[in-house]
Formats: C-alpha cells, sequence, structure tokens
C-alpha cells in the first residue's frame, strides 16, 4: 500500500477514534434536561368566607373562598371555582362569589373546585312584614323578627316626628329605623298604627308604646308633651294583669281593646267613646270605653277610631260604632250583611268604614259618594247600613279576606284569596293601581296590575293612605302605587307618581 494511502487511513481512524470520545476540541457537553414540574395539588377543601351574613333585600354580599390540599396546605394560584347558589329567587351569585339579595329568605352559596369538593356559604335576606295603618304621606312596618320598627315618607315637624331617627330628615324615601325609646331592644311588634300627628306601637307583650305630637295627652304618657322618641303608655284605667290586643289612632285621641273583651281610650275629643268626653276635657292616660249597647259578654277584638266617631269589632262578628248620633258605642245595622255572615275584618277612615264577612265580600257604609261603596254609583249618599260591594273584576268564587279604607276613603283596596288586590273608588294620581294616573273612577272592584310585583308573590298586607297604596308581598319587599307625596311610596323623591305597584327602595341598614 502506498505510504500517503496509509496516512490517510490513520488520519480517519484518529478521527473516528475522538468522535467517539466525545470530541477533543472546545464544544462544551450538552445541559442535562430540568425534572419535570410536580404534579398540581388535589384540592381537597374549599372554605367560604363569610360562613354566614345577613342583611335586607337589595343589597350586596361579598364572598371569598380559600382552597386546601389534603395537608391541609393552601393552594395558590387557586382553582378556578363554580360558585352556584341554591335559591336564585333568593339570592344570585356571581362567578367572582357576589352575591345579590332579592327577596327574603335564605339560600345556601357553593362554591365548588372541582366534583364533590366544595365549601357552602348561608346568606339570610331580611324582608318587612306587619304594615301599619299609613296616613297621607307616612307608613311603617316591621322587619320579618317583628323587632325593628322601619317607616318612610314625611317625618312632620322634627319636634315631634312620625319618623323618630338621629339624622332628624323631614323626608325619608327609604324604609328607615326608628329610635326605640322606651320600647324593650329584644320586643316583639304585633301592630303598628299611625295618624296625622303620632304613631303607636304594639308589643306582642300587650304594651303600647307612642311617640309625636302629645297635644291632648294622646301619646298616653301621662302629659301633653312632644316626644321624639317611643314613650310607654300609661295603664290608667287598664287592670293589673290585663294587655292590650290592638290599637287604633284618630288625630286628637287614640283607642285600643283588651285582653278583658274591653276598650280604653286616651286623648282629647268630644267623640271619645268615655265619660266625660267633651271638646276641651284631655285624657292622657287611657280611660274604659262605654259599655254603650254592646251586650254583655261580647268581647272587642280590634278598633278602629276616626276623627269624628270609630267601628269596634266584637267576637259576636257583629260591628259596633260611635261617633256622630252616637256618644256612646251601637251596633251597626244589620244592612245587606246576611244574618249568618260574621265579619272579621274592619276598616275605617272619615266618617266611612268597611268590613270583610266570613263569606269572602266586602261591606260598606258611611257617608260620601257612592263609589267609595263600590255599588256602581256615583251619587252622594249617607248610608248607615252597610252595602255589599259589588263583585266588578273578582272572579266568581273568588273570596276577598282583607280590605283598607284609604285615606279620606277616596278609594278602598281589598286581598282576596286568588293572589290579587282588587280597588275601587276615585284614582288620584294613579292610586287604583291600573296603569292610569289621570283621574279616572272604579265604580266597582278593578284588579290592580303587577306591575313589578313578581308571578307568585303573594300580597300579604295592604294600606292605602289618602292617594297611594302599598302592598307587602311574601317576599319581604313592598309595592306601592299612587301619589308618592313626601316619599310615602319609598321612591325617590324625583318620582312624583307611579301607576302600578312599583318595587320600593331596599330598607336602610342606619
Amino acid at each position: 500500500m502506498p505510504r500517503s494511502t496509509r496516512q490517510t487511513v490513520a488520519l480517519f481512524a484518529l478521527g473516528l477514534t475522538l468522535a467517539a470520545c466525545g470530541g477533543g476540541g472546545d464544544s462544551p457537553a450538552p445541559a442535562p434536561s430540568p425534572p419535570p414540574p410536580p404534579p398540581p395539588s388535589s384540592a381537597a377543601s374549599v372554605t367560604v368566607a363569610p360562613a354566614s351574613s345577613t342583611d335586607w333585600w337589595g343589597y350586596d354580599v361579598s364572598l371569598s373562598a380559600v382552597v386546601r390540599d389534603a395537608n391541609n396546605t393552601v393552594i395558590s394560584p387557586p382553582p378556578a371555582l363554580t360558585w352556584t347558589s341554591s335559591a336564585d329567587p333568593v339570592a344570585t351569585v356571581t362567578s367572582a362569589g357576589l352575591v345579590t339579595l332579592l327577596r327574603q329568605g335564605t339560600a345556601t352559596i357553593r362554591a365548588a373546585a372541582s366534583g364533590a369538593v366544595a365549601g357552602t356559604a348561608t346568606v339570610t335576606v331580611r324582608g318587612l312584614t306587619t304594615l301599619g295603618r299609613g296616613t297621607q304621606d307616612t307608613q311603617c312596618a316591621t322587619s320579618d323578627d317583628r323587632v325593628q320598627i322601619l317607616c318612610w315618607g314625611s317625618s312632620g315637624v322634627a319636634t315631634q316626628p312620625r319618623i323618630p331617627n338621629p339624622s332628624a330628615q323631614s323626608s325619608y324615601a327609604q324604609p328607615t329605623p326608628i329610635v326605640r325609646g322606651a320600647i324593650p331592644a329584644d320586643a316583639r311588634i304585633r301592630q303598628i298604627a299611625l295618624s296625622t300627628f303620632h304613631a303607636c306601637a304594639l308589643t306582642e307583650a300587650g304594651q303600647a308604646y307612642c311617640w309625636g305630637d302629645g297635644a291632648g295627652g294622646k301619646l298616653g304618657a301621662g302629659n301633653v308633651d312632644d316626644v321624639t322618641a317611643p314613650v310607654a303608655v300609661l295603664a290608667g284605667e287598664i287592670p293589673t294583669g290585663v294587655t292590650l290586643t290592638s290599637i287604633g289612632l284618630a288625630p286628637t285621641y287614640s283607642c285600643a281593646t283588651a285582653s278583658n273583651g274591653l276598650m280604653y281610650c286616651w286623648g282629647s275629643s268630644g267623640d271619645l267613646p268615655v265619660p266625660g268626653a267633651n271638646t276641651t276635657a284631655i285624657f292622657s292616660s287611657p280611660r274604659l270605653a262605654s259599655q254603650g249597647q254592646i251586650p254583655a259578654g261580647v268581647r272587642l277584638v280590634s278598633t278602629a277610631p276616626t276623627l269624628n266617631g270609630g267601628v269596634m269589632l266584637g267576637d259576636d262578628g257583629r260591628a259596633y260604632r260611635w261617633g256622630t248620633g252616637a256618644p256612646t258605642p251601637v251596633p251597626v245595622a244589620q244592612g245587606q250583611i246576611p244574618t249568618n255572615v260574621r265579619l272579621v275584618q274592619i276598616s275605617a277612615d272619615d266618617n266611612f268604614a268597611c268590613g270583610v264577612g266570613d263569606d269572602g265580600r266586602v261591606y260598606c257604609w258611611g257617608s260620601g259618594f257612592g263609589r267609595r261603596f263600590g255599588v256602581n254609583d256615583t251619587t252622594f249618599r249617607s248610608n248607615s247600613t252597610p252595602l255589599v260591594v259589588a263583585q266588578g273584576a273578582i272572579p266568581a268564587g273568588v273570596r276577598l279576606t282583607a280590605v283598607t279604607v284609604g285615606g279620606i276613603a277616596i278609594s278602598n283596596c281589598a286581598i282576596a284569596d286568588d293572589g290579587n288586590v282588587y280597588c275601587w273608588g276615585e284614582g288620584y294620581q294613579g292610586s287604583l293601581g291600573n296603569g292610569v294616573l289621570t283621574d279616572n273612577t272604579a265604580l266597582t272592584p278593578i284588579r290592580v296590575l303587577d306591575g313589578q310585583r313578581p308571578a307568585g308573590v303573594r300580597p300579604l298586607h295592604v294600606s292605602c293612605g289618602q292617594y297611594h297604596c302599598i302592598v307587602l308581598g311574601d317576599d319581604g319587599r313592598g309595592y306601592a302605587w299612587g301619589f308618592n307625596q313626601g316619599s310615602a311610596l319609598s321612591l325617590p323623591s324625583t318620582t312624583n307618581a307611579v301607576a302600578q305597584p312599583t318595587l320600593m327602595t331596599r330598607p336602610n341598614r342606619d
């Protein structure tokens, strides 16, 4: 083999040897591959905070969640969570855990990490109940636990407010808690009553507390002082151990029925049904009302005083009245009430009254234009005997369960067992709830539109002032229509009037 050939082969062999040994030059060895990332921690628990919360409808609650693994180590960043509500009509929740409170009730909010790994929180939505008998421009209700009293509308004069609150506003568009004054902190409220210048609350224990204008002794506190917080009504002639069962107010006096079946009144009026009453006499603590022609053994269960007299309901299912032409109680004539029908509820204002019979019909008596009576009549009449309200738009077989006489009896409304409200009388600024803002008249009952009251929400209480009405639904919210004088509808003051039920403003937390 030639020498040159032998050199070429040797060099080639040397190159192969060097390559096999990793080279002999300056090139670095390749870096080792990084280790694979550890698998993500599996979620073992989810904790939602706050675990429970309570607030009024219309507010939001912000929830947060912490996810931990099996070693109780917080996983960061956390895995994606799925938020859901057990009751969307009560409260809804966004993907970020923001809960919107919609109506009275309770909902469980669930934050799920994966599969069955989830945490929960409970939200309770507060509502209103026990709507008071309203005035022209003021209304009150209790909270769902019946402990708080919340009022809205015009507060009246600052030194004698119908809505006693530290902010001392002249009016409140939101239902606002009143100061409790002498009312015990844990006392539950059975009933609220309002009149032109004062208001009273009756506790479930049977004690009354009043506030506002004290002229004539109508607060029952033993004096004629104006007060800015509730004061206790004195016992006066109420025997020891006897408690109050219902309360009603007129502009210048107050009356209440008691557990002994009798009625007691205080204040100043020539129409007070108590011995010695005249236009100048002042009774600053409860006095026993005259028995009049109420049969012995009949127990009074409720009362509805008015400016010039009032009515009472006995446990015999009969109504009794006092006032013009009757300084002491006399039975209301039978009129068109069938002899086998008993009245179960009454309402009165301005020389006019209505009662609901256990037959599901409404009967009205008093004085005024025929449209007050709902009997398809426009003539002025004075009927001391009850007339049956016409069927009107009320479907056959539907029974009326509660009635409210509007302020100065312009319009009256009733709740029916079909879940609707029916009104009749004079429609002013939408007060009939029929969608008409201009003046109109319903000579017989018409159905109030649903408006913003959701389908399925049933009315529990209805109260009408002079030109407006409010209904509380079983969702704990109020729906109002008519003239928004002094924010009586709990709508923004820029809203003058609405002609169908409109959701009230959410309550004030303060």
